[in-house]
């Protein structure tokens, strides 16, 4: 890694260090900088003065768990400690995530309250309890088993009974899988709602939990939950993982395991999945970390774009908009923000993909302006809270207009829930419509859009693709949509169906009265340079006036 390209972990927002084999600072971010004063950074040469404030070399500390040496010591090529450092005379604990990178080690701090957040604040007592119960059992057993339990219906519970109702069979869950356990000299702990976590111990054998985890999954085979008169079927699945003692080394291991085994859980429909130790685990970690930096060094190195897929009317066959799509280009290669949006995320880098859509749009502006069409772009919670961004989205919106091209966003119904307010303004003062993304997938209220109905807000519903890709086969997701045809006519709402990906499909929405469809039966996303050959294949270059 030559010193040039250090700049490139400038634009990750989290704190890094980067250091030489021997624990020399090579180069820290400004994130990092700005935890110290500059009369520390001025004087510290090596991290253990920085970090540690001490003179001497974690070596010389047998206490001290410092992650370059985990790396030396155990030739391990990546680990995570848990450090408390003081900035600005206050504690604040970091989880430090460690690793080689071109005969560099590359540390990122992560300040402990974020990882919180992914569980809930309402969790942290039981997530401390299990890190406590955890470390005691990994410091005196050779081998510890932990085992997730999930509800991988959850999310379709929240939807048709409500988040309470859901939280309640969250509970019942729990207390079913604590009493049964209970008889093995099990631990079970409620580290999300819908996620029980289980330490197992006094030195189980492999074996024996492998029929432990045959009963669990027995017991909960068909098993259901009678609320408000009604039966409701609770799916689950199960990861366990093996810890070795020597894998393990402190509780911020514990916490990325958890992370990590509740993003499995998105990708996998198994009843059972088995991750033998935390050196499986890594090889996510891994992957991870990829994303990462790719997409850090796409920001730092303006490889962000935006392509645009047509939005097409169904009964003329006409182009009606386009979205705007980011996307990476890495090499030869055009990866779309689906394949990092939780990295995005969990870095904290959303908004600053949002503000290069934006550029982009504005790059573009006379080839756009050239044909007139009506452009939709996707703004995050995070964006919509950012002054910077609201700032940079009036100049686009006014810049775009100049040239007759009508700038408008979509928005999933959960961000129009919690930032309705925000919204509500914005749309105001930057006249610009909504159409809501994703419609049906989870916070649908019928309330909801008759007030941005009401209010002038909002254009379009946005049918999530979830409910058209399979409707073809599936008659219960075509009565959904039909529901929602029906809604979006009585509030003289245009509907825009996604994922249409063959004619039956066509066929099926046309039924339905579905205004306008988007998917690759009409075409891929498109570079800039394309657009025109959309525009000659679905209509004339000028549409009237919107």
């Amino acid at each position: 890694m030559e010193k040039g390209l250090f700049s490139v972990w400038e634009k990750l927002k989290k704190p890094v260090l980067i250091l030489k084999n021997d624990g020399e600072i090579a180069y820290c971010n400004s994130a990092l900088k700005s935890l110290f004063n500059k009369n520390q950074l001025k004087k510290a040469k090596h991290c253990y003065n920085l970090i540690f404030g001490s003179n001497h070399s974690c070596f010389e500390e047998k206490r001290l768990i410092c992650p370059v040496k985990l790396l030396m010591k155990e030739h391990r090529d990546s680990c995570t400690v848990l450090r408390t450092i003081k900035v600005h005379d206050k504690d604040r604990d970091y989880l430090i995530e460690c690793f080689r990178e071109n005969g560099f080690i590359v540390e990122i701090f992560t300040e402990v309250t974020e990882i919180i957040k992914e569980f809930g604040r309402e969790k942290i007592k039981s997530i401390k309890e299990f890190a406590s119960s955890l470390i005691g059992e990994v410091a005196k057993s050779d081998r510890t088993f932990i085992t997730l339990i999930s509800i991988s219906n959850f999310d379709e519970i929240v939807k048709i009974y409500g988040i309470e109702t859901a939280i309640i069979i969250s509970g019942r869950l729990e207390s079913k899988i604590k009493k049964f356990l209970s008889i093995f000299g099990a631990e079970s702990f409620a580290i999300s709602d819908g996620n029980i976590v289980t330490v197992f111990k006094n030195g189980f054998a492999k074996e024996e939990i492998r029929k432990i985890e045959k009963k669990i999954l027995n017991m909960l085979t068909d098993f259901e939950i009678e609320m408000l008169e009604d039966k409701i079927p609770i799916s689950t699945i199960l990861i366990s993982v093996f810890l070795k003692k020597e894998e393990f080394s402190t509780v911020s291991d514990l916490i990325s395991v958890l992370l990590l085994m509740k993003n499995r859980l998105s990708f996998t429909n198994e009843k059972k999945v088995a991750l033998n130790s935390i050196s499986g685990i890594e090889k996510i970690i891994i992957k991870k970390r990829q994303k990462l930096k790719l997409i850090v060094k796409s920001l730092h190195e303006n490889k962000i774009d935006i392509f645009f897929q047509p939005i097409v009317n169904l009964l003329s066959g006409k182009l009606e908009h386009f979205e705007a799509l980011m996307r990476v280009r890495d090499g030869g290669k055009i990866i779309p923000a689906g394949y990092f949006v939780n990295e995005l995320y969990e870095n904290n880098l959303s908004v600053e993909c949002d503000l290069k859509v934006l550029d982009k749009l504005r790059e573009y502006r006379e080839i756009l302006g050239k044909f007139r069409y009506p452009v939709y772009i996707n703004v995050s919670h995070r964006a919509l809270g950012s002054a910077l961004y609201r700032n940079e989205l009036r100049k686009t919106i006014n810049l775009l207009a100049e040239s007759n091209v009508k700038v408008n966003i979509e928005i999933t119904e959960q961000v129009l829930f919690e930032n309705f307010k925000i919204l509500e303004m914005a749309s105001r003062e930057f006249n610009f419509l909504i159409a809501i993304d994703d419609f049906g997938s989870g916070y649908s209220s019928f309330k909801l859009v008759s007030e941005l109905v009401k209010r002038g807000m909002v254009s379009a519903i946005k049918i999530d693709g979830s409910l058209v890709k399979n409707i073809a086969y599936d008659e219960n997701l075509s009565r959904i949509v039909s529901l929602i045809s029906f809604m979006a006519k009585v509030f003289r709402l245009k509907t825009i169906a996604e994922y249409v990906e063959n004619r039956e499909i066509v066929k099926i929405l046309e039924e339905l009265n579905i205004d306008n469809g988007q998917g690759y039966f009409f075409s891929k996303p498109v570079p800039i340079d394309k657009i025109e050959d959309i525009v000659n294949k679905f209509g004339g270059s000028c549409p009237p006036d919107r």
